[in-house]
């Protein structure tokens, strides 16, 4: 199974945090541990999160240190530090590039409406589908919904997307009705 520990030090620079952690998981590597008689090897994935006045609380903290030692995971490295400040500032270049591709999406209406059905759980004529918004990302993937929401409210960018949607949910409401059929659609 997995198990972890703490260890909180003060006044030690990033590359201190790293030589320290790299020393600790060598140690667990080189030695042979023993318990009721059977030998075994133990490996580490040791994340460090360099903390500063802005680090918050304790929730703050602990998710932060959670964030290290998920990242030395996810690497296959044996020591990870993990710089909130540097995170900090890749995060908002992250948010502003976002917010472009929002502010480029809509102006170009280069978005993608999905409606995911609902289903009936009694005898019910109407159709019934929640619609669903999704932006692509110049030359890759479509952008998760969590980080552009989060976005376009901070850049206050959310109107435009929510009217663009309802502009063509409309519109498919008055084609379904113009062809006979009832549907709802929850935006």
């Amino acid at each position: 199974g997995e198990s972890g520990f703490a260890l909180m030090a003060t006044g030690l620079t990033e590359h201190q945090v790293q030589t320290l952690g790299e020393s600790i998981g060598q140690i667990l590597e080189e030695r042979d541990f023993e318990i009721s008689g059977r030998a075994f090897m133990v490996t580490s994935s040791i994340g460090a999160c360099l903390l500063d006045e802005a680090a918050g609380d304790a929730v703050s903290v602990m998710e932060q240190a959670e964030v290290a030692v998920g990242q030395a995971r996810e690497q296959a490295v044996r020591m990870h530090v993990h710089n909130p400040r540097r995170h900090r500032d890749v995060q908002a270049l992250r948010d502003r590039d976002i917010a472009e591709v929002i502010r480029c999406a809509v102006e170009d209406r280069r978005t993608t409406l999905l409606y995911q059905p609902i289903v009936a759980l009694g005898d019910s004529s109407v159709e019934r589908y929640e619609v669903l918004l999704r932006l692509p990302e110049p030359g890759g993937p479509e952008l998760m919904p969590e980080p552009v929401f989060a976005v376009a409210e901070r850049f206050n960018l959310a109107g435009a997307p929510d009217q663009l949607v309802f502009d063509r949910a409309l519109q498919l409401l008055e084609q379904q009705r113009g062809a006979g059929k009832r549907c709802e659609l929850f935006v």
